[in-house]
C-alpha cells in the first residue's frame, strides 16, 4: 500500500481507540513515519546540523580536489599544445590524441577511486564498531561497501577522466592547433585568460569558507574535554525504564512500578538520591515555542529577541535540580504543586539566547510562552496549547552541549510526577564512587519489581557523556583532517599556478631584468596579480563563511573573529606559495630567457 493508504487505515484505528478509551487515547494521533526516524531523528536540530555539516565537508573537499586537478591538467594541456600540434601535423588523428589523454586521466582517476574505496571501507568498519559498542544501531544494519557503491565510484572515475582528459583535449585539438604550431616556433607566452583567475579565486574561497566551522568544532571539543559536564557525573548511574514494548503503557501500573523501583534503589547501599526525567540532561528533544507579547509597562518581563524559537524540553521530577547539584540562579525551584500546572523553569542559556543577553536572569520571571502545533495538524481542530509561565532560572547542566552557536542549549523544564513520563530515565546518585556491580544490581532490582519492566541502556552517566564526547572528538578529527587537506590542496594548487605563471613569463622577466628592472619591481609585478587574486578569494570566502556560519547557528561576533584569523592565515599561505616561484624568477638570466624563446643571441 502507499503511505497515504496506510495513514488512512491507521487514522481509522486511532479513532476507534479514542472512542473506546477516551481518557487515555482521546488526543492521540497516530502517524506513519519513515523507518530511519526511529534511529536518526531528523526532527532534532543537532542531528540535522551534523548531517548537513558532514555533507558540506564532503562536498567542499571534493570540490577543492576537483579544482586542483582541473588546474594541473589545464596547465599541463597548455604546455603540451606544441606537442599536440606537431603530432597533428605528422598525421595523428584527433581521436587518437583524445584517447591517449583520456587513458592518462583514467589511470589517475582509477587509482584515486581505489584508494578512496579502501579508506572508506576502513572508516566504515571503525564507525560500525563504535555504533555496536554504544548500542545505537540495530544488529541487522551493517556499514560496509555495497556493490552499488563500488560501481558508483567507478562510474564517477570514468566521468572524471572524461572531464579531465577529453574536454581539455578537445580544446587543444580544435581550430587552435595551427596557431599552436606557430607558437611552438616563437615560444610566446600562453594567455591564461579569466578561467585561471576564476580557479584561483574558487580555490581560496572554498578554503576560507570551511575554516570557521572547523575551528569552532575544534573549540567545542576542547571545551567539552576541559569543562566536563559540570557536576559529578561519575557518581550517577542512569537507566531508561519502560513497561514492556507497549509505548502507551497503563499510567497507573507504570506509576506503581516506578515508585517501587525508585524506593528500592534509594535503599541500596551507597545510594543517596534517586530522580527521573524524560531524557538524559543535555540531550532532550526540541520543540518550537512562541512567546506571549509582553506589555511595555514597567516591571514586565524581558522582550523576546524573536517571537518564535526552538528549545529543548524535559519533563523532570521536582527535586531533580537538587540531586544533580544545579543552582537555581533566579526565582524558585519546581515543587510538587507545580505538577500539571503552568509553571516551568528555564536554563541560563534560554535567557541569554532568546531574551536579552545582558539582562539579569530574574528579568525572565513571569514571561509566558506556549508550544506551536505541528504543521500537519489542522488549525482549530483542537484547543490551543496552554500557556506556560517561567517561575525560575537554573544554571546550565551539563555545562557542555553539542548545540551550535552557544555554550549551551535553550532548555525548558516541566514538572512531572512518577508515571507521567514513559519511558523514563531514572538516575541513581551515590555518595562516592559507584560500587562494583551496581549496574547489574539495578537490572536485578528491576526484574524483581516486575519482569515486564525493561531497563535499557543502564550505564554510569560519565560513560554516557564520554561516548558523546568521543563521537564529537571523532567528528572534530574528521573535520580537522578535511580542513588540513583543503589547506594543503589549496596551497599546492596556488603553488602550481604561481609556478606555471612564472614559467609562462620567463621571457618577459628575463628581458626586463636585462633592461635594468629592479628586483623589487619584478617581485611587485609577480606578487601584484597573486595578491589581487588572493584578496578576491578571501572576500568571496568570507562572505560564504558568514552565510554558512549563520545557517549553522554560530554567533556573529565569533564568526567575525574567526574570519579575521582565517583570512590572515590564507593570505599568508597564498603568499608563501608564491615565494618559491618568485625567487626562481629572479634567478633567470636574460640569455637564458632568450634561449628559451628559441632565439640566437650573438
Amino acid at each position: 500500500v502507499t503511505k497515504e493508504e496506510a495513514q488512512a487505515e491507521l487514522t481509522t484505528m486511532g479513532q476507534r481507540a479514542a472512542a473506546a478509551y477516551p481518557e487515555t487515547h482521546a488526543r492521540l494521533r497516530p502517524r506513519v513515519l519513515p523507518y530511519p526516524r526511529e534511529h536518526v531523528d531528523l526532527s532534532q536540530p543537532v542531528v540535522v546540523w551534523m548531517l548537513r555539516l558532514a555533507q558540506l565537508l564532503v562536498g567542499v573537499l571534493a570540490f577543492v580536489v576537483a579544482v586542483n586537478v582541473a588546474i594541473l591538467l589545464y596547465a599541463r594541456t597548455l604546455t603540451r599544445l606544441g606537442e599536440i600540434a606537431v603530432r597533428t601535423a605528422l598525421g595523428a588523428s584527433r581521436s587518437r590524441i583524445l584517447a591517449q589523454l583520456f587513458t592518462e586521466a583514467l589511470a589517475l582517476s582509477l587509482v584515486g577511486a581505489a584508494a578512496g574505496l579502501v579508506l572508506a571501507d576502513l572508516a566504515l568498519g571503525r564507525i560500525q564498531a563504535m555504533a555496536r559498542a554504544n548500542g545505537g544501531v540495530p544488529f541487522w544494519i551493517h556499514f560496509d561497501l555495497s556493490a552499488g557503491t563500488v560501481i558508483y565510484a567507478l562510474v564517477l572515475a570514468v566521468l572524471a577522466a572524461a572531464i579531465m582528459g577529453v574536454l581539455p583535449g578537445l580544446k587543444a585539438t580544435g581550430p587552435r592547433v595551427n596557431a599552436s604550431l606557430h607558437e611552438l616556433n616563437s615560444r610566446t607566452s600562453t594567455r591564461l585568460g579569466p578561467m585561471w583567475t576564476t580557479l584561483v579565486v574558487a580555490q581560496l574561497a572554498i578554503a576560507v569558507a570551511g575554516l570557521p566551522i572547523a575551528v569552532y568544532m575544534a573549540w567545542q571539543v576542547v571545551r567539552m574535554e576541559i569543562e566536563g559536564p559540570g557536576f559529578a557525573a561519575e557518581r550517577f548511574v542512569v537507566a531508561t525504564v519502560a513497561l514492556g514494548d507497549d509505548p502507551i503503557a497503563d499510567p497507573d501500573v507504570f506509576r506503581r512500578r516506578q515508585l517501587e523501583l525508585m524506593s528500592r534503589l534509594e535503599a541500596e547501599p551507597g545510594a543517596t538520591a534517586v530522580t527521573f526525567s524524560s531524557s538524559v540532561p543535555g540531550f532532550a528533544p526540541s520543540r518550537r515555542i512562541e512567546f506571549e507579547a509582553p506589555a511595555t509597562s514597567a516591571g514586565r518581563p524581558l522582550v523576546p529577541l524573536a517571537r518564535a524559537s526552538e528549545v529543548s524540553t524535559l519533563d523532570v521530577a521536582p527535586g531533580l535540580f537538587d540531586v544533580y547539584g544545579a543552582e537555581v540562579v533566579a526565582g524558585r525551584a519546581l515543587a510538587a504543586r507545580d505538577v500539571r500546572a503552568d509553571a516551568v523553569i528555564v536554563n541560563r542559556t534560554f535567557v541569554q539566547a532568546l531574551l536579552d543577553p545582558s539582562a539579569p536572569p530574574r528579568g525572565a520571571l513571569g514571561l509566558r510562552f506556549r508550544y506551536q502545533r505541528a504543521a500537519a495538524r489542522q488549525p482549530g481542530s483542537e484547543p490551543p496549547e496552554p500557556w506556560h509561565q517561567i517561575v525560575g532560572v537554573v544554571g546550565d547542566f551539563p555545562s557542555f552541549s553539542p548545540a551550535p552557536g552557544s555554550d549551551g542549549e535553550p532548555t525548558v523544564y516541566h514538572p512531572a510526577a512518577p508515571g507521567d513520563v514513559h519511558p523514563a530515565v531514572i538516575a541513581v546518585r551515590f555518595g562516592g564512587a559507584i560500587p562494583a556491580g551496581a549496574v547489574d544490581r539495578l537490572r536485578q532490582i528491576g526484574a524483581e519489581v516486575d519482569p515486564a519492566l525493561q531497563l535499557r541502556r543502564v550505564v554510569p552517566l560519565s560513560t554516557f557523556y564520554d561516548d558523546v564526547r568521543s563521537l564529537w572528538r571523532y567528528l572534530a578529527w574528521g573535520i580537522g583532517l578535511v580542513t588540513m587537506s583543503v589547506l594543503l590542496l589549496s596551497a599546492a594548487g596556488m603553488y602550481a599556478m604561481m609556478s606555471f605563471t612564472v614559467a609562462q613569463r620567463t621571457r618577459e622577466i628575463g628581458i626586463r631584468a636585462a633592461l635594468g628592472a629592479h628586483p623589487r619591481r619584478l617581485l611587485l609585478s609577480i606578487f601584484g596579480r597573486a595578491t589581487r587574486q588572493l584578496a578576491l578569494g578571501v572576500v568571496v570566502g568570507a562572505l560564504s563563511a558568514g552565510a554558512l556560519s549563520a545557517a549553522a547557528g554560530l554567533s556573529l561576533p565569533r564568526v567575525a573573529a574567526l574570519l579575521v584569523v582565517v583570512a590572515m592565515i590564507m593570505l599568508v599561505v597564498g603568499l608563501l606559495a608564491a615565494v618559491g616561484p618568485a625567487r626562481r624568477s629572479l634567478r633567470i638570466q636574460a640569455i637564458e630567457a632568450l634561449r628559451v624563446d628559441g632565439l640566437t643571441v650573438q
